[in-house]
């Protein structure tokens, strides 16, 4: 998770309860609250598939929440929007042969920007619930949920919640896996008489520090997180059990737009069947979170 806001479900799945945290840092990123200019550009198609009746003609207009590593952040030094979910809107654009122009929305107006028909579609890890699909079309493009990171080896051997009694833990301030953590602490207080230690810390940096030092014995937050550490720092991490919490993520159409939802849907398809899906995934390193294979078949 990224930190605190308003929305309700969980994390930043349209349960966003949580306000970007500015710095994201790692050995391998930064990220900063730079604001981010929309991302406008043409593209050539050779499929030549079309999209009739976009919002802006020509153009696939997007509304995404820019703060939420590594799905959509600002690069610091290009200002410019990147991450999986950009790269996967580029792709979309490129099929439909339209130019692509990425509006940064607040996630709270996402759906209401959607169906107010600001925007042809939103794309920002966007958990698909009951409730929000009376209100938008949602295409499933991702899993999600909260995972433990732990050292390479997982040398505690910890695989679910009930594995950090005892253990000191790290996890970000203000966010659903506190209070979670915190409820867990007592049950194993009251189970196991050993409690959960928790470092509270503001970025991922100082999680990631923490538990390369070993002063932690494990992180817990936003799967998709701690997949991108494990992938690109598998020399140092790896993931403790199955995803917890498991949530599927959607790209949001407009739930009066089903023309764009039907061509979406066969455009995703796509890009599955030509493995520019799986070749992003790969990239980003999000391979728990791959809705072509089986729940934990990468864990």
């Amino acid at each position: 998770m990224v930190a605190m806001g308003v929305f309700v479900l969980r994390g930043r799945r349209l349960t966003w309860l949580f306000v970007f945290t500015c710095a994201v840092v790692a050995p391998l990123v930064y990220v900063s609250c730079i604001a981010a200019k929309p991302i406008i550009r043409s593209v050539k198609n050779s499929r030549g598939m079309t999209l009739s009746d976009t919002v802006t003609p020509h153009v696939l207009t997007i509304g995404s929440a820019t703060g939420y590593f590594p799905l959509e952040y600002v690069n610091p030094t290009t200002h410019q929007l990147v991450g999986f979910d950009i790269e996967l809107a580029r792709a979309i654009a490129q099929q439909l042969h339209l130019g692509l122009s990425i509006e940064p929305t607040p996630f709270s107006q996402l759906i209401s920007s959607l169906n107010a028909n600001q925007e042809d579609m939103a794309i920002s890890a966007i958990g698909i619930s009951p409730e929000l699909q009376e209100q938008v079309h949602f295409i499933p493009y991702l899993r999600s949920g909260e995972s433990l990171l732990v050292n390479k080896g997982n040398p505690l051997h910890i695989t679910n919640l009930a594995d950090l009694c005892g253990h000191r833990v790290a996890v970000k301030k203000s966010t659903f896996e506190v209070n979670e953590l915190y409820v867990v602490n007592h049950v194993c207080q009251q189970q196991q008489s050993k409690g959960i230690t928790l470092s509270i810390v503001s970025t991922d940096q100082a999680a990631i520090l923490l538990l390369q030092k070993g002063i932690v014995a494990a992180i817990y937050q936003d799967a998709l997180i701690n997949d991108y550490y494990s992938y690109h720092e598998v020399q140092f991490f790896t993931i403790g059990g199955l995803i917890i919490h498991p949530i599927v993520l959607g790209i949001a159409v407009s739930g009066n737009d089903t023309s764009t939802y039907t061509r979406l849907q066969q455009v995703l398809g796509v890009l599955e069947k030509d493995g520019i899906y799986h070749q992003l995934i790969t990239k980003w390193g999000l391979t728990n979170g791959d809705i072509t294979t089986p729940p934990g078949s990468h864990t």
